[in-house]
């Protein structure tokens, strides 16, 4: 079972975007970086990252960052 629900099995998926949990850090990650859209699953993140994070500022070099780091240990 999920460890910040208990309420689901533990997914990749849920974990980072389907647990009611996570989709709240999710909107508040997002508010802070000033992104007004809703979380979406896995697929739609990942494709949104790709088609998104090609500019060279900081937040899209983290961002870039961040998503190859948990690829790379998944």
């Amino acid at each position: 079972m999920c460890s910040l629900c208990g309420k689901e099995l533990e997914s990749r998926d849920h974990l980072f975007f389907e647990c009611d949990f996570s989709r709240v850090v999710w909107v508040c990650i997002l508010q802070l970086c000033r992104q007004h859209r809703q979380v979406m699953s896995w697929e739609h993140e990942l494709a949104w990252a790709m088609r998104t994070l090609k500019s060279k500022s900081l937040w899209y070099a983290l961002m870039r960052l961040a998503w190859n780091g948990y690829n790379a240990s998944i």
